[in-house]
């Protein structure tokens, strides 16, 4: 493929022949597209390689880890930046006139439902037993879709739980590790505070914001009576009983919930934290590197795997996978290149370096010793891990999910009513298709 090629067609991917080049493209492709071309190499590339990554961790990637690919191969990478979102319909637009828009990519472990669907993806299940013995074989497993492996796990995540030291031990309390103990943690600290340091995600300001799907998502399951292999399916058709448990609670510790919560998300919760308007929360374990980062005192942050509900402790498991789709220039050196991403040297620079979990039990050596114990925390949590099922309608019920706790934690509507109206909704829909 020349160079520019990309380029031309209506997708938003574009390449360069230098740095300066792309960063002057950088705010058009952003502001208009979403999709940006981070880091490229030759004017041939061998390889077009896709990942959706923060600036951090796009400096590691690009800098630390696709050079020893590149040496040891001798071919050329590059690496364009697509975001989820536009993910399939880039995908999609390019099947159609026989082309793929990269040669491999890692992608949200939950954008993966209509790839397979609508056969836009290779099946690897052949390249199966040439998997890592390392690896660990529930991941694998995560990525099969009727018993064949369309996607092979480089990057799991998992949310753990942080919480100030030195606050709990100053108010003489300990970590919460049931709905029962967060309770009494939360009316606590709004006793000696004045206000809730207890932290949910609700990714406002928006009026109608709601602790975020993902978060509420594992909540509702550890609530849940049943089977857990069936629950997360069950939760996208609001037929799981861990609803009312859920709302109730959120409803009980209303006011012990801190101000910071209506626009924390995954990176403004860290800074609440820092800022102390926070002293529990859930995030994502990039934080055991930002926090500090940031100005918090290594010492006093603490980390586990978090609070168990009042059936099970249940944490759900995101994070990306990679696969090969349709058309790629060079299935071959993709599969290679998926290879490579999980072995245990990429594994441990990754998790040294932007503190990701591992796919692998081998990838810790590294770590330095005064982190181990938030990997243990990451593993812990891993240990009880649940995956959101890939269905097609996720973002029906994303969007049912908000409506149902708009009406119940803002406006006061009974829960019962509410959750049989968006059951019903939703039973609509997938009967619809």
């Amino acid at each position: 493929m020349a160079e520019g090629e990309i380029r031309a067609k209506p997708t938003g991917v574009w390449t360069g022949r230098n740095l300066a080049i792309i960063v002057a493209l950088l705010v058009v492709t952003n502001a208009v597209t979403g999709v940006t071309v981070f880091f490229t190499t030759r004017p041939s590339p061998a390889l077009i390689v896709s990942f959706a990554l923060s600036s951090e961790e796009a400096e590691v990637i690009y800098n630390d880890v696709v050079p020893l690919f590149e040496a040891r191969r001798g071919v050329s990478v590059e690496v364009v930046d697509i975001r989820p979102a536009q993910f399939v319909d880039i995908v999609r637009a390019q099947a159609k006139v026989g082309r793929a828009p990269v040669d491999v990519f890692g992608l949200d472990n939950l954008a993966l439902a209509a790839l397979v669907e609508e056969n836009l993806v290779l099946d690897l299940s052949e390249s199966e037993g040439d998997i890592d013995d390392a690896v660990h074989h529930a991941l694998i497993d995560a990525g099969k879709f009727d018993g064949n492996l369309m996607f092979m796990p480089y990057r799991p995540n998992v949310q753990i739980t942080y919480y100030n030291k030195a606050k709990f031990t100053a108010a003489g309390l300990n970590p919460p590790t049931t709905w029962d103990e967060l309770k009494t943690v939360a009316a606590a600290f709004t006793a000696s505070e004045g206000e809730g340091r207890i932290l949910f995600k609700f990714e406002g300001p928006d009026p109608n914001a709601a602790v975020m799907p993902t978060q509420a998502f594992e909540w509702i399951a550890s609530a849940s009576t049943g089977d857990i292999s069936v629950i997360p399916q069950q939760i996208v058709e609001f037929t799981a009983d861990g609803y009312k448990p859920w709302f109730q609670f959120l409803l009980d510790i209303k006011s012990d919930i801190s101000p910071a919560a209506i626009t924390a998300k995954w990176d403004t919760s860290n800074t609440a934290f820092v800022a102390g308007s926070a002293f529990w929360m859930q995030n994502w374990p990039f934080g055991v590197a930002v926090i500090p980062a940031e100005g918090f005192p290594a010492a006093d942050m603490g980390t586990y795997k978090g609070v168990a509900g009042p059936q099970r402790e249940a944490h759900v498991i995101g994070g990306e996978v990679m696969g090969i789709p349709l058309h790629s220039r060079n299935p071959g050196l993709a599969l290679e290149f998926i290879t490579f991403m999980q072995s245990q040297e990429v594994q441990e620079i990754l998790a040294t370096e932007l503190a990701w979990p591992s796919i692998r039990d081998d990838a810790y050596e590294t770590i330095a010793a005064a982190d181990l114990p938030h990997f243990q925390s990451i593993d812990d949590a891993l240990a009880s891990g649940i995956f959101r099922p890939n269905v097609v309608y996720w973002d029906d019920w994303q969007t049912l999910y908000h409506e149902a706790f708009d009406r119940i934690y803002n406006e006061g509507e009974d829960i019962d009513t509410v959750i049989n109206d968006v059951k019903a909704d939703m039973a609509d829909i997938i009967a619809g298709g």
